[in-house]
C-alpha cells in the first residue's frame, strides 16, 4: 500500500513582521545612540583633563626642580634673551618627553629650521581629543608675522596659560579695574609682570597668595588655528581683537603651535554672539585668544596646585578674572565655578 508524508515547510516571517523588527531595531539604535555618543564624549573630555593634570604636575616639578615657574615665553621682546621660546618647551622632561626636549635647539629660535623636525612633533598630552582638526599650523605665523620670514609648519596645542586678565574684560563686565591693571596669572611675561624676588624668569608658586587651589594655571583653547565662534567654524574676523593676534583675514588664530612663545591668554571677553571683544561671554564663545573648548557646558583648566577642574560657561565674569588671577585677595566659592 502507498502512503504519502506530508512536506513540513519552514515557518517564516511575514512582511509585517519583518517591518516590526526592523521598526525596533531602529527605535533601540535611535535610543542607544545619544547614549553611545554621550559616553565618547565623557571619555575625551576625561582624558582631556587628565592632559591637564599632567601638565600641572610637570609645573610643580619644574618649580620645584628650578625653583620657580617657567614665563610665559622668554625671547629678546619677553626677557631679553637671545631666542624666542615658549613655557611648554621647558616643562618637555616633565611630560615624559625628555629626548624630544634633548634634540630642541635652546640656541634657535623656536621657528628657526634647527628646530623645525621638534616643533612639528605632535605630543599627545598638548592636545586634547575632543577638539578638532590637524593639530597642524603652516605660515608666516606668530613671531613669523612681526619679523618676517619664511613659512613654517608646527604641531598645535589645545591648552594655553592664562597670563593675565585685560583691563577691558573689566570695564566690560560693569568692574572696577583692580589698582595697576591687567592684574597677573601664574605663568606670564616677565617684561610685562617681572617676578616679585627678581632675577627669575618665572614666578615662585610661594607668590601665588590667593592660593594654588583657587587660581587656574592652564585652561583650553581649542582648534587653532582655525577661528572658531561658539561650537562651529568663523565666517568673518572677530572685532576687538589685538593687532598681530592673527592673520589679515582674522581667521587664522595665532598662538597654536606648542613651541610658540606667544601663547598667553589675557582675557576680555566676547558678545555673545562671538564675533566681538571684550564681553561677558568668557567660555566657549570664540577660539580668538579667549577660553574655549569643544565639551558641552564649559571647559577643562588645571589649578595652580595640579588639580584639575571644569569652568562652567555660566561662571560669573567676577568669578572669572579671580580664579585667573593670582594675588587678587578674592574669596571664592567652591561651587562658584
Amino acid at each position: 500500500m502507498l502512503t504519502y508524508r506530508a512536506k513540513r515547510y519552514a515557518s517564516a516571517f511575514t512582511l509585517i513582521e519583518l517591518l516590526v523588527v526592523i521598526a525596533i531595531i531602529a527605535a533601540l539604535i535611535a535610543l542607544l545612540l545619544p547614549a553611545v555618543q554621550n559616553a565618547r564624549a565623557a571619555a575625551r573630555r576625561a582624558q582631556c583633563l587628565n592632559n591637564l593634570k599632567q601638565i600641572g604636575l610637570a609645573l610643580n616639578n619644574f618649580e620645584t626642580a628650578n625653583g620657580y615657574l617657567p614665563a610665559a615665553g622668554v625671547g629678546p621682546f619677553n626677557d631679553g634673551s637671545a631666542f624666542n621660546h615658549g613655557w611648554m618647551t621647558f616643562i618637555l622632561p616633565y611630560v615624559e618627553q625628555g629626548p624630544l626636549y634633548n634634540l630642541y635647539n635652546l640656541n634657535a629660535n623656536w621657528y628657526d629650521p634647527p628646530n623645525s623636525t621638534v616643533v612639528v612633533t605632535g605630543i599627545n598630552a598638548y592636545q586634547c581629543p575632543a577638539a578638532v582638526g590637524s593639530h597642524i599650523t603652516k605660515g608666516v605665523i606668530d613671531d613669523l608675522f612681526y619679523l618676517g620670514g619664511n613659512p613654517i609648519s608646527a604641531s598645535t596645542s589645545d591648552y594655553s596659560n592664562t597670563g593675565d586678565v585685560d583691563n577691558s574684560f573689566y570695564t566690560a563686565n560693569g568692574m572696577a579695574v583692580p589698582a595697576g591693571g591687567y592684574p597677573q596669572g601664574m605663568i606670564t611675561q616677565p617684561t610685562q609682570f617681572p617676578p616679585p624676588d627678581g632675577g627669575t624668569p618665572g614666578y615662585r608658586l610661594a607668590v601665588i597668595t590667593d592660593g594654588l587651589s583657587n587660581t587656574v594655571a592652564v585652561t583650553e583653547c581649542a582648534n587653532r588655528p582655525t577661528l572658531y565662534v561658539k561650537k562651529g567654524l568663523g565666517t568673518r574676523a572677530v572685532t576687538g581683537s589685538y593687532a598681530g593676534t592673527t592673520d589679515n583675514s582674522g581667521l587664522v588664530i595665532f598662538g597654536g603651535p606648542w613651541a610658540s612663545d606667544l601663547k598667553m591668554l589675557g582675557p576680555q571677553g566676547a558678545t555673545a554672539d562671538g564675533y566681538s571683544k571684550p564681553g561677558p561671554c568668557v567660555i566657549n564663545c570664540t577660539n580668538n585668544w579667549e577660553v574655549y573648548s569643544t565639551h558641552a557646558g564649559g571647559a577643562n583648566a588645571v589649578m595652580g596646585d595640579g588639580s584639575a577642574r571644569f569652568l562652567k560657561e555660566t561662571i560669573n565674569p567676577a568669578v572669572f578674572a579671580a580664579v585667573i588671577t593670582r594675588a587678587g585677595g578674592e574669596i571664592i566659592s567652591t561651587d562658584g565655578f
